[in-house]
């Protein structure tokens, strides 16, 4: 009897058991698949599906004339899942001779506890096609969206770029990302246990909605001549940086904005912060003289001076701080517009010492000085104007020649603007608008106000002209064309104590009578000479004859009609260019003291004529005719580039450089233009003639 319940307890200890058992094994499955079950198929989810983020596109930039700047591009990146990987020292080997990687940063990369890992962005397309070849496993490429500026240097600061991860710096990019950037979509993908997308299971998502587009003010032709040209004399008087503006008065559109030096935003991360800096907007500097036709203007417009009097700047003046006075000699008695000719230090002082230092202040406000002009670029300083300085007794005297104040170059474009423009003051338009498809989301706000009368701006556009014709800046005259401008030489501080630094300015319109494009330049420490009249001027006649030839505007002057004579001048015997080529008409112009201005297609000069008037223009006109095409070696790039776009050519150009070196035509009738080196062309001619010999 015992032994049989003995049994019996075995058995139901036994059952117990499995009871309790099966109780615990059915309470998990339960708690697992019931109450957990929530979280563990997020955990499934989070190991079998990726939530890909699906790019949107970036909106495109264009220029006045709906020419590209910015647009995007497909790029390649690669990435390793190191779960894939059965030997990480083998696959480090591999991707670092394919992709020429230090082999310690990739095995780094991929013995990280990460399971993904991105080995190298933004390949190239020899790289992208060396690892295809290859076939490295666990190793995969990703399509992405990149930035691609196709102009590459040119407008570099006005665009900004875009960094490979997506995020935008600089110019236009930073300012208006929020309208260019779109928003991404979303795909959500199934993968297998090595990485293997299941496309079977994939699911929708959401899709990326597209970044709006933004149209410039800016027209790049003019914009790659000025910076050319920029480049060009910085180098040449070895400055440390330099500006130049050229802004549409009659349209209140900037057509160029430049600072050097440049980069290429395609490739940012070869260039230092420095480059980055855009110093047209974020560059604060003294004015110098540039300023004396500013104070001048607001004398005369608060009737504080008659504009028919005559000061005496024989003696210099004393202040607490030394004498003001001037550098170069003059007779005694200057009137108001030979204050402006001889740049008299003393002569605007003591006009600035007849207005009111709270009135002064309040008129420098009003042409936005020490405040943001905001053209709609980022990192744009405020300047500097401080309101007790202008209202000491001598404070005001500096100001009027430009010392104790510190201003933009945008904010000087503006104030000349506003003389220019019969004293109406306007935020320049750098953006024209931004568009989703063909609906305008954005327009900038202009700001407008009178701040001087049309009367005193006319006057002081007269005396301007004559410092041009007369005065300081005779660099920049252009026979044939009114140029009404100011010249400016300011000190400063220099960045190691020892020597003195420059900047080098001049501000520039014209028509000076009915002005339609304004020009500024700066060149920050140029070697000497530093002066505006000799480093700015020639930048700004340059800048503006290329305006002349881009834009086709016909000088003031009459024009006498000679088909085909020889005209008599001050020059002496004009050549007579009658089926000359173009090249070789342009060369025996300029070495006759004359700039040529071509028009209509052809391959040779059929007519000739040339403006004449009390000044005889320096401008000759040769009309093309015939049925070849032109032949432009030995022309600057810059000219030939504007002669083939005014007459409406088909066109490609190779190469880089400031001049033509070879010329073909295509079969589609396209001339191919390969720029290079003076040095190059000359050395070519050499060879050529030692073949002919």
């Amino acid at each position: 009897m015992d032994e049989v319940c003995e049994v019996i307890r075995r058995v139901n200890i036994i059952w117990l058991v499995l009871v309790t058992m099966f109780g615990v094994i059915w309470f998990r499955t339960f708690q697992l698949q019931v109450i957990e079950s929530d979280i563990y198929k997020k955990m499934a989810d989070d190991l079998h599906s990726v939530n890909e983020s699906l790019p949107a596109k970036r909106g495109t930039i264009y220029d006045r004339e709906n020419r590209i700047l910015a647009t995007e591009r497909q790029v390649f990146s690669c990435y390793a899942l190191t779960n894939t990987i059965l030997n990480k020292r083998s696959f480090a080997r591999k991707v670092s001779d394919v992709l020429m990687m230090d082999y310690s940063t990739v095995l780094k990369r991929v013995t990280d506890y990460h399971r993904f890992v991105w080995i190298k962005r933004n390949l190239t397309p020899e790289e992208v096609k060396r690892l295809r070849a290859e076939k490295i496993e666990g190793l995969r490429l990703y399509a992405d969206i990149g930035r691609n500026y196709p102009y590459s240097e040119t407008c570099c600061h006005v665009l900004g770029f875009v960094d490979v991860e997506g995020k935008s710096a600089g110019g236009v990019e930073s300012y208006f990302s929020k309208y260019l950037r779109g928003f991404p979509g979303l795909r959500v993908s199934h993968r297998d246990g090595i990485g293997r997308v299941l496309w079977a299971l994939s699911s929708g998502g959401v899709s990326p909605q597209n970044g709006y587009d933004l149209y410039l003010t800016i027209d790049v032709r003019l914009q790659r001549v000025c910076e050319n040209i920029i480049a060009t004399l910085a180098e040449k008087n070895k400055a440390r940086g330099a500006v130049a503006i050229v802004l549409d008065l009659k349209e209140n559109e900037i057509l160029s904005l430049v600072s050097y030096p440049m980069y290429d935003p395609n490739e940012y991360n070869k260039y230092s912060q420095r480059e980055w800096m855009n110093r047209a907007v974020s560059m604060v500097f003294e004015p110098g003289s540039v300023m004396k036709p500013v104070i001048m203007a607001l004398a005369i417009n608060d009737m504080r001076v008659n504009p028919m009097v005559a000061v005496d700047c024989s003696k210099p003046i004393i202040t607490p701080w030394g004498e003001i006075n001037d550098f170069m000699e003059h007779k005694d008695i200057l009137t108001l517009p030979e204050i402006l000719v001889w740049s008299s230090n003393i002569g605007i002082s003591k006009l600035s010492a007849s207005l009111d230092g709270e009135r002064i202040y309040e008129y420098l406000e009003n042409l936005n000085f020490g405040r943001r002009v905001g053209i709609g670029l980022p990192g744009e300083a405020s300047g500097i104007l401080n309101r007790d300085w202008i209202n000491n007794r001598y404070g005001k005297m500096y100001v009027s020649f430009g010392q104790g104040i510190g201003v933009t170059a945008i904010q000087v474009v503006s104030a000349y603007a506003c003389i220019a423009n019969g004293g109406v003051w306007k935020t320049p338009r750098l953006i024209r608008y931004i568009k989703d498809g063909e609906k305008v989301v954005y327009e900038p706000v202009i700001e407008e106000r009178r701040v001087l009368s049309e009367t005193t701006c006319n006057y002081i556009k007269a005396a301007m002209d004559r410092v041009v014709s007369e005065g300081f800046a005779k660099e920049a005259f252009i026979s044939g064309y009114r140029v009404a401008g100011k010249t400016g030489t300011a000190e400063k501080m220099s960045r190691d104590g020892e020597g003195e630094k420059y900047f080098s300015q001049m501000v520039a319109f014209f028509p000076s009578d009915d002005p339609a494009y304004l020009v500024f330049v700066l060149f920050d420490e140029p070697e000497y000479p530093f002066f505006g009249s000799r480093v700015a001027a020639p930048a700004i006649k340059e800048i503006i004859t290329n305006i002349i030839l881009l834009y086709n505007l016909p000088p003031m002057y009459k024009y006498l009609y000679s088909y085909p004579e020889v005209l008599v001048s001050k020059r002496g015997d004009i050549p007579n260019f009658v089926d000359l080529k173009l090249a070789d008409a342009y060369r025996i112009a300029l070495e006759n003291g004359l700039y040529p201005v071509f028009t209509n297609r052809g391959d040779r000069v059929k007519k000739q004529f040339q403006g004449v008037d009390d000044k005889l223009s320096g401008i000759i006109e040769l009309i093309l005719g015939g049925d070849g095409m032109p032949y432009m070696v030995g022309l600057p790039s810059g000219y030939a580039l504007s002669y083939l776009v005014r007459e409406g050519y088909e066109y490609k150009i190779l190469g880089d450089g400031d001049t033509v070196v070879e010329q073909k035509v295509d079969e589609g009738g396209v001339i191919i233009l390969r720029l290079g080196d003076i040095a190059l062309l000359k050395e070519r001619e050499l060879d050529e003639s030692n073949e002919s010999a």
